[in-house]
C-alpha cells in the first residue's frame, strides 16, 4: 500500500500557530514597556546628583537613560570629568535619587 501524503490539513496549524505566537509576543513586549516604571529623576536633576558626588570641579560630563534588570527599573549612568583627566562613572537610581554605583579613574 501506498503512503499517503500529508494534505493541506497539516499545514493549516502552523498558518494558525505562527500568527498566534507572534501576537502573543507583541503583547507582552508592548505590555512590558507600557507598565515599566518612569523615572521620577529626570537628566538634569542626575548630573547634579553626579556632580555633586564627584568630589572636584567637573568640566566635562556625559550622561544616558538605562533600564536595568528584568523588572525594568530605570537609571542614569552619569560620566564626569576634571581638568586633570581624574574620571568617575555614577550609576543613579531613577526612582530616588541614589546613588547605587561609582567607578572611578585616576588620570594617566
Amino acid at each position: 500500500m501506498a503512503a499517503a501524503e500529508p494534505g493541506p490539513r497539516r499545514m493549516r496549524p502552523a498558518r494558525v500557530v505562527i500568527p498566534v505566537v507572534l501576537g502573543l509576543l507583541v503583547l507582552v513586549a508592548v505590555g512590558a514597556r507600557l507598565c515599566s516604571p518612569e523615572p521620577a529623576v529626570d537628566q538634569a536633576r542626575a548630573v547634579a546628583i553626579a556632580t555633586d558626588a564627584a568630589g572636584f570641579p567637573v568640566v566635562e560630563h556625559q550622561v544616558r537613560f538605562v533600564r536595568q534588570g528584568i523588572r525594568n527599573e530605570p537609571a542614569w549612568v552619569v560620566g564626569v570629568k576634571a581638568a586633570d583627566g581624574t574620571a568617575m562613572t555614577f550609576l543613579i537610581d531613577g526612582r530616588d535619587g541614589s546613588i547605587d554605583r561609582v567607578d572611578a579613574t585616576a588620570p594617566e
